[in-house]
């Protein structure tokens, strides 16, 4: 019950504040025809933040009516003996997954071409860890996000977006859950970034795409 409490508190906090935002530019608030020749009607964008992690996550977006859109993000992430990855002990860690979002425009600057939206919806990670003294732990990770975030269009192909938000993910240990496999887990779980990262916590996000 926790877990999805928080994803209403999160949905709540979310939406209050970006409604708020919009009602502030309310006589600037652009039509449909104003949302479709700004946006396009798809998108595809590559996530930056998981390259740093040696993850690659692609997103999708199909705008459906007015100013609603559905996205998918494929996830897919390897590491093989990272020097410099952290904790220290990490050998081989391999995974996939998705996320999927319903994202809303509430307001945008037309001349500017800059939208902000909110976006909720559920993720997926599936992840084979292995250490280098050969333990292996693999398990699934569920979870829920909810972003507020800002789109901006330049040279009326091209976009970068950002969000920040709040997520929270549950961890399903698919082997055994001895000591050993949580205290292996306990190195993946202290930043936000981090692959085995559950809970709740707070999630920032930055890309670059193309419209069409």
């Amino acid at each position: 019950m926790r877990f999805f409490s928080f994803k209403i508190i999160a949905f709540l906090i979310c939406a209050f504040s970006l409604s708020a935002y919009g009602q502030g530019g309310g006589d600037r608030v652009y039509t449909f025809q104003d949302h479709a020749s700004i946006f396009g009607k798809n998108n595809i964008s590559l996530s930056l933040i998981p390259l740093l992690r040696q993850g690659f996550e692609v997103n999708y977006d199909r705008r459906l009516v007015e100013r609603h859109w559905l996205r998918l993000s494929p996830i897919y992430f390897r590491i093989e003996d990272y020097k410099q990855s952290f904790p220290e002990d990490m050998r081989r860690l391999t995974g996939y997954g998705a996320k999927f979002s319903h994202k809303y425009f509430p307001y945008a600057n037309t001349e500017k071409k800059l939208g902000f939206f909110l976006s909720y919806g559920p993720t997926y990670q599936y992840i084979d860890l292995e250490t280098k003294n050969h333990k292996r732990v693999v398990f699934d990770k569920i979870g829920f996000e909810c972003v507020i975030g800002t789109r901006k269009v330049f040279l009326n192909v091209f976009y970068y977006e950002f969000h920040i938000g709040l997520a929270s993910n549950y961890l399903n240990v698919r082997n055994d859950e001895t000591a050993d496999w949580r205290a292996v887990l306990e190195k993946h779980n202290t930043m936000w970034f981090d692959y085995g990262k559950t809970g709740n916590f707070v999630t920032l996000g930055f890309s670059l795409g193309v419209l069409f």
